[in-house]
This record gives C-alpha cells, structure tokens and sequence, in this order.
C-alpha cells in the first residue's frame, strides 16, 4: 500500500484504521468552513472585520519567538481568507490593483462557493434547521445505539446529565494482557502480576483501576456471548494492536477491538452510580456477518463490598454492522454517505477540496484532490491510503509546526461566532457528526471496522470532544443564555445548558517510552554516561523544576549529534516516544488527583519546543513527516497547572499596571493547614480577600497606560482560566473556588480591549487563593526544592520582604535572619556545584535559575536592611557594639551582607555564548550580584550629590581636550578605583 502525505494541511491528526481522505477530510473541511459563516452565508464579522483568530503558534524559546524570554507564544491574527489557499488567491487577486473593495469582494464571493459545497455535506446529515438535530446527531452514537432498550438509561455521548470516560490502554501489551486474561480465565494474582510486569510495578497507569479491569474480564469469560468475541477468531486475536504491521503498512491488525466506557447517573434519590461497560466489536467476518455488541454493566456494591453485574438495567445487546446501517438512514446515509469506486469517490460536498486549493504531496509530487467537471461531488482518487501531519495546514507553503490545528481552529471561530446563533449551531452539529463519525469508522471499501483504536485515534478524539465542550460552555456564557445561576446540587444540573462531560482517557507511560528512547540510544552506541546511568536516575536526578529542561535539551543535542545512525522507523518512534512523554506530564500537571507532581507547565512547554524541534529536525534533514498528538490540558481546577497559571496571570497584570518588573505578587505560608496561599493584599492592597480583588479590577478600569498587546497576552492566559471555571459549573452545577476573581478579571480586560460582548455574568464564588494544598511548614525547604516551580519561589520570598516590611515583631525579624542565612548557605553550596561544571550551556535553564534566585534573595536582603526593626533591637545591638569596641561599625550592624557571586562565575558567565544565559544575566544586573553596604552607600550617595552640585546646578570641570564634563569622584568598586558621577550612579 502506497503511503503519502499532506503538505499544506489536511486535515486532522493520523487517522487510523485503514482511514483516507475521503473518510473524514469532507466533514471536517466543511465544519471549518460553516464556522466562519453567519446566518445567511456570507463570511461572518465583528467590530473588527471578518472574524479572526491567533493562528500561528512559535513555540517558546524559538529564535523566532520575540518573547522567549517568558515562554509567551507570539500570535499571528489571521482570518479565513489566509487559511484556505483558494481565498488567500483570491484576496490577492482582487487586491493586485490595490483596491481593497476588490479583494473583499473577490474573497466574499469565493467564499461564496466554498460555503455552498460545505452545506451540501452538511445536508447530507441534515435536511434543514427546523428538524430535531439532536436526533439525528443520535443516530450516529453507537454507545447510545447499543444501550437503548435494555433496561436502564441510555449511554448517550452528548447526555449532558451522564459524565462519561472511554478508556484506552496504555500500551498494546496492556490491551494483548486484557485479552488473554478472557480467553485463558486468569486467576486475580496471575493477571495483577502480568499487568506489573507491563506497566513497570506501576498498576496506577491503568485505566480503568486493575480491579475494575479483573472483575470485566472475570464477567467477560463466564458468559458465552462475551467469550465468542475473543475465543471464535483465535489466534487473529492476538493481533489486535496499536502497531502497523510490516507487510501492509496502514492496516491495523484487529479482529476484535473493545472499549470499556464509564458512566455516572444519578439514580431516583439523586446518588451517582458508577458503572463500568464492556464493549466489543468482531471485525474479522464479511461485511454482512460483522457485529458490535454491549456485553455488560458491573457496579460497585457497597454493602457487599463487591463488584457485580447489572443485569437489571444494562443487559447484553448484540448487533450486526448491517443493522447498524439501517439507523443511519440508508435512503442518504450509508457508509456515511459515502461512494468508492476504483478511481475515485462519490460523495456530497467532497468537491471542496478541489474548490478550497488542498495541496498534497505523493512520491514527491505536487498534486490536487481533483473533482471531475460535470460534479461538485465526485473527486479523483489521488491514492487510497495517506497520512495526515501536524505539519500539515491549509496554507500554501507554510508547512510549519507553528500552526494550530484544525480542531483548534474550528473551536475557537465557533465560540467567537456567538451573533449568528444558526450558523453557529450548524458547524457545532457537523463537529458532533465529525467526532461520533471518528469514533465508528469505516474503510475505504465503505466497510464499517467497530471502534476506534490506534495511536493517534484516542488523541484525535479528545480534541473532538473537548472542542465540543468547550464551545458548549460559550455558547451557554452567551448574553441570551440564562445559563450562568448556580445550582449547588448535581442530580439538579443544568439540563438545559449543556456542556458534554465526556473524556477519552488514555494514560501515557512516561517510564516505559523514556526506556525505549534510552534503550535505542545504548543500542546506537550513545554515550549517556554524563546524562544518566539507569532510570532511575532520571527520576532522582531530571524529573524536577531544576534540571528538567536542560535533561530534555541534552536528548535533542545527542540526537542531532547521531541521527545517522537511527532509520526512519526509528526517527519516527523516538518522536512518538517524546510525544506520549508529553502528553503524560500535560495531564499530570493538570490533574488534581496528582499530589507530588514535580515539574509545571514552564517543563512542558519546554518539552513541547523539544518534540516540535525533533519532527522539524527530521523534515529537514531526512524529508520525513513525523506525526504529532498533543493533548489539551484537563479542565480542573484544583490542579497545579490551574492554581500556577492563576499565579501567573495576577503577576502579569501587576507587572502591566505598574510598569515594572519589580512588581510581584507575594504568598504566605497557612500553618494551621500546611497550605500556600497568595497573600491577597499584594493582589489590591487589603487584607480582605473581596476588597482587595475589587481595587485590582478597578485599578485596571482606571488605569490610562496599559499596552493592549501586553494585556492581550495576560487576556488569552486568563480565557483559559474562565474556560476551565465554566466547565466545572455547567458539569457539576456550582462555582469553583476562586472563579469569581478569575471572571472579574475576565470581564474587566475585555472592556479594556472593547469585546465586551463575551464578559460573563459574575457568580460569588469562594476565594481562597490557595497555590499549593501541601506545602508544609517549612517555606525555605520549599524555597530549595527543585520541584517547586520559580514563579512559586519568587512568590515565597516576596512574602518574606512583605511581612518584615509590615512588621515590628523582633521574634519575626529573627526568624527572618535565620532563614536568609539558612539559603545564604544553600547559594553558596549551588554556586560551588556550578563552578564544576565543565559547560555552562549545557546547563543552563539550571544556572538561569539560580541567577534569579539569587536575585530574588539580594532584593529581600535589601528591604532588610532599610528596615527600622524596632528600638531595642537596634539598642542591643549598640550595646553589643560598645562592648566589643567596635565604633567603626556602629551603624552597620543590622546589614545583612547580600549574596556576592565569586569573580570565576561572573567571568564564566559574562564569555559564555549562550544567548538565554547571557540575556538572563544582564537582566539580573551583574551590580545587584555585588554585595552593597546600604548605609556606606547611601552616605556615598549623599557626598557625591554634595560634591556634584553648587546651588542646585550639576558642576562641571574642563578634561585634557578643554571640553566640560560632570565632575566626578573617586570609589573603591572591590578594592578598585573607579571615577563614579551622577549619570552612571542613578544608571545603577
């Protein structure tokens, strides 16, 4: 089979089993197309013209990036008409003369026909909008199909009154270890063991929980209807996997797929009741033997403290593919509407792609998805099988890694779409059909193959479905909802404001795929010695705030340094690797149940950068595309990553607002819980949580200086913020802690940026500020751990400065000089470690954060020493100074002696070539690196300003050439005299 791929875009992530462009690439074009349109057709608009979205995406650190100093990707607006080639043509056209009215016009009416093809698809599954949408939308839900008239309630994917999870194992050894525990009725012990053995001892990445999995397959191989599934097309069913098979590249290799769905009802007295079901799907027969069933429901029983089935309400269901078709309105829709002749496809709409300009290459070649003249519907076959790149887009030439994906794309022009309530409606029923579609797939041979498996598929559909759910809470945010009141029970949720709580859970084994990356390079013969010995190392050593980054770039530069000596398959499967390495730590970081999590989102999107460099590093010098799957963060609140961002957004904001780099927001330690919460009167000056909150909204209203693209940037952290909040509240009814903050600020940024329209209506909420649940009781452990993130530090220390600013508490300024020493202690230690190492470079993100740590430390020294402690502090210390005859440092004794850096670190620094750490550095200012006595230079100060100035005038002196120059003074600048005059010492 013939393999090739998608230059400019196409289309989605890999789609597996046996998929081509024909199966789903008509759908998905189209629902892009209708989100951009408004209720009559034409390109939809706003205040600003016709709708626009940040399209490009540098990764951070990228040399192109302008803000790689702060991880801040660097937006590119764009509209449609520079997304799809035949508008970006046609824009240029009409504006060769340039004259703007012509290219408008010129895009509108090309668009025009585009709109046309899309609706033709979107006819095929709806005649018109009056009809019942959701119904037809239904039809298309196998797992609802499959559990309607069998006792209990339907398991419909977009019931919003049922929380739903499809599970996908984390590995084919997993999925083979399920399998042979049916057909060979494992024993309890036997199966747990097996399963330890292929999850590396950690039963925690299984999904569902190893007890759910044992009491499935133990129900599974005592009933015959469950057990033919498995037993019937043996030993084919050991080959049911993940992988590709050598001899026909494309094919997955599956006579039986399964999926176990979670659901979560609410019963008569409003208990939610877990269910696990068990579905299976046989591949193997022709096309009018194939089946699909519902096996079975188990549930816990409390009382018996056992798993059981529920026979009562979810009984076996078994259905052929062919009944299946029949629910799918044959008359239009068989095969998904589809037609496949040997040279081409029939199907309505498909000539959107041949319209839209869609660039492909095949062999090396150029070519186009061409439609044959006498129909809009029927599309030459470029070649069956191809596969899909995240490099891919829909712009000419412009392969790049920088650029969203489609599903990112269609999700945010639905959600800003919100004044053509029908157009809207149109293109969020066309993505349902597009994920339920996926789900259930058919080949090229219009053959329907059971349920969705393969690598990439699992990822494909979370980003389906989150889309779906993210554009549902817009739509409920919208200013003719009523959707924003709050009811604090779940079985009373909003029924009516839907918001699809519907996950694809796949766990990703960071351990197993770091093993293979690691056992490729020593079969290579790649010296890891000066990286790490074992892995374990890389979880005592790497897996930290600390050396996390520099770990992941030492992988990169080792690669590079020995891609000759990997083939394409194995390029390939160490960017997989990287990518499912990825996707783990994005869902840990963004999970609450994770509680010693020890990288943050700063390590991820370091990561990111790193898989993005590598599949780029393979287009470039080996032609290969390497398919990439990133999944979105969880929407949950009480993670680290939300708690951390929120973090970020209130230091960002103040950073805008004061125009300063020194303004930070400070956290102080909860003894009574052990928690970390941000101190809320560095958020508006009040010690009341509530008041403080509103003087930050209304220093933002008020405020005559704010920089629109910098606040712009703090606006897209802070949509992310309300999007989880929003989630929460139309899933579980009630507000989530500190969502009334985040909404306030919501609402005040998009008045400053006039977008008033998407402000939500504000619900009380509580506030409790709190950034780390388990912090303990020690801060300046917590300050020298290398799992706490910097913005956390710097948060910590700010604290330290604002309670000795604010107090005259002799047992807190003591309390305070033992901390400070206890980490003068711990720089000292880290600055002896990096003196040893041979490259700086190599260690960079580690140096850069010491600097500022450092940094950090100097300015919480300094607002020590400009403090007036209390009268009898300073009166023991006199006396202390008297008895020790010791005049000379009378004044100096409260000074603690700031952080000074050896002249060896310095120099090292200063040459090094590295841009990060030379930037860094000079950003720190190499002078707060020096230690200051604060009176001996506030005295300098004076003198020189004396010495300077006679009457209130700058004095000024003839130099060897007769010219007048600033009188200027001779210091000691470390032992060496330097001429200081007034410009060079308010430089400093």
């Amino acid at each position: 089979m013939e393999v090739f791929s998608l230059i400019i875009f196409l289309l989605s992530y890999t789609t597996l089993i046996h998929c081509n462009i024909y199966n789903y690439g008509n759908e998905e074009l189209s629902t892009l197309i209708l989100a951009v349109a408004d209720d009559n057709g034409n390109l939809a608009s706003n205040k600003n013209g016709w709708l626009s979205v940040d399209n490009t995406y540098i990764p951070p650190n990228n040399p192109n990036n302008p803000n790689n100093n702060n991880n801040n990707p660097s937006p590119n607006t764009e509209d449609i008409s520079f997304i799809i080639p035949s508008l970006t043509s046609a824009w240029n056209n009409g504006f060769s003369h340039g004259n703007l009215n012509a290219a408008i016009a010129s895009v509108e009416q090309e668009y025009g026909r585009i709109y046309n093809l899309a609706m033709q698809t979107y006819k095929k599954y709806f005649n018109n909008d009056s009809e019942n949408q959701d119904n037809i939308i239904d039809k298309y839900d196998i797992i609802k199909f499959l559990t309607t008239n069998v006792g209990g309630k339907p398991i419909g994917l977009f019931d919003s009154s049922i929380n739903k999870e499809i599970y996908y194992p984390v590995n084919d050894n997993v999925y083979k270890d399920f399998v042979d525990a049916v057909k060979y009725k494992y024993g309890k012990s036997k199966f747990k063991g097996i399963l330890e053995l292929d999850t590396n001892n950690n039963l925690n990445l299984l999904n569902p929980p190893f007890e759910v999995m044992y009491e499935i397959a133990h129900q599974c191989n005592t009933s015959p209807n469950c057990l033919k599934y498995f037993k019937e097309n043996d030993p084919k069913v050991n080959k049911y996997g993940t992988r590709k098979s050598d001899e026909n590249d494309g094919f997955y290799l599956s006579d039986v797929n399964f999926n176990i769905v979670k659901s979560e009802i609410a019963d008569d007295n409003g208990n939610i009741v877990t269910r696990y079901h068990l579905f299976t799907a046989d591949n193997s027969n022709k096309k009018n033997k194939q089946r699909i069933a519902h096996q079975f429901a188990i549930k816990y029983d409390d009382k018996k403290r056992t798993w059981e089935k529920d026979s009562i309400l979810y009984q076996f269901i078994e259905k052929t593919y062919s009944d299946l078709a029949e629910n799918l309105q044959p008359e239009r829709l068989n095969d998904y509407g589809k037609t496949y002749q040997n040279n081409g496809v029939v199907d309505s709409g498909i000539g959107i792609f041949a319209e839209s300009d869609i660039k492909f290459t095949y062999k090396g070649k150029t070519v186009y998805a061409t439609r044959y003249r006498d129909t809009n519907n029927r599309v030459k076959d470029i070649n069956k099988e191809y596969r899909y790149s995240r490099y891919n887009n829909i712009h000419i030439n412009r392969s790049d890694s920088q650029y969203k994906e489609i599903e990112t794309l269609i999700e945010e022009f639905i959600s800003m779409n919100g004044g053509n309530i029908i157009a809207q409606k149109r293109a969020l029923n066309l993505l349902k059909i597009l994920s339920l579609i996926k789900l259930f797939p058919i080949n090229g041979q219009g053959e329907f193959l059971g349920l969705s498996a393969g690598r990439g598929h699992p990822y494909e559909l979370s980003k389906l479905f989150n889309a779906i759910n993210t554009i549902e809470t817009s739509m409920n945010n919208q200013s003719a909802s009523n959707c924003r009141i709050v009811q604090r029970k779940r079985s009373n949720k909003l029924i009516n404001c839907p918001c699809n709580n519907f996950k694809i859970n796949k766990p990703c084994d960071i351990k197993d795929n770091l093993n293979q990356i690691l056992e490729k390079f020593t079969e290579k013969n790649i010296n890891l010695k000066d990286t790490l010995n074992t892995i374990d190392d890389y979880y005592e050593k790497f897996e930290n705030n600390e050396n996390f980054n520099d770990f992941w770039n030492s992988i990169f530069d080792l690669y590079k340094e020995n891609c000759n000596k990997f083939n394409e398959e194995e390029r390939e499967q160490i960017v997989n690797n990287i990518n499912e390495i990825l996707n783990g730590y994005k869902g840990m970081i963004s999970d609450s149940n994770n509680k010693n999590t020890k990288v943050n989102e700063n390590n991820v999107l370091n990561l990111t950068k790193i898989l993005y460099d590598f599949a780029d590093f393979n287009r470039n010098e080996f032609n290969e595309i390497n398919e990439i799957n990133i999944v979105n963060y969880n929407k949950d609140s009480k993670s680290k990553y939300f708690k951390e961002k929120l973090l970020k957004v209130l230091y960002k904001l103040k950073k805008i607002l004061k125009k300063s780099k020194e303004q930070k927001i400070s956290a102080k330690n909860n003894k009574e819980n052990s928690d970390l919460r941000i101190d809320s009167k560095s958020i508006g000056d009040s010690e009341n949580t509530e008041e403080s909150i509103d003087n930050l909204i209304n220093e933002i209203k008020n405020s005559e200086i704010l920089d629109k693209n910098e606040l712009k940037n703090v606006a897209d952290d802070v949509k992310e913020l309300q999007n989880i909040n929003d989630y929460e509240l139309y899933t579980k009814g009630e507000p989530s802690d500190n969502s009334e903050l985040v909404s306030k600020i919501t609402n005040e940024i998009n008045n400053k940026l006039g977008n008033v329209e998407n402000n939500v209506k504000v619900i009380p909420s509580e506030n409790n500020l709190i950034i780390n649940e388990d912090i303990g009781n020690s801060l300046v452990d917590a300050l020298k751990s290398n799992d706490v993130s910097d913005e956390v530090k710097e948060a910590i220390l700010k604290g330290f400065e604002d309670n000795i600013k604010n107090s005259i508490d002799e047992s807190l300024v003591e309390e305070t000089f033992n901390n400070i020493n206890e980490l003068k202690e711990f720089v000292k230690v880290k600055e002896e470690e990096i003196n040893n190492y041979n490259s700086l470079k190599s260690q960079k993100h580690k140096i850069i954060k010491f600097l500022k740590l450092v940094k950090n430390l100097n300015s919480l020294i300094n607002n020590i020493n400009v403090k007036d402690y209390s009268s009898s502090n300073n009166n023991n210390n006199n006396n202390n100074n008297n008895n020790n005859n010791n005049n000379n440092n009378n004044n100096n004794n409260n000074n603690i002696e700031k952080v000074k850096l050896s002249k060896e670190l310095i120099n090292r620094i200063e040459s090094s070539s590295d841009k990060d750490l030379t930037l860094t550095f000079n950003d720190l200012n190499i002078n707060s690196l020096k230690n200051t006595n604060y009176n001996e230079f506030s005295d300098k100060i004076a003198f020189v300003i004396l010495t300077a100035g006679e009457n209130g005038r700058l004095i000024k002196k003839s130099d060897a050439n007769g010219n007048l120059v600033p009188v200027s003074v001779t210091v000691l600048v470390d032992g060496e005299e330097k001429q200081l005059i007034l410009k060079i010492l308010f430089q400093v």
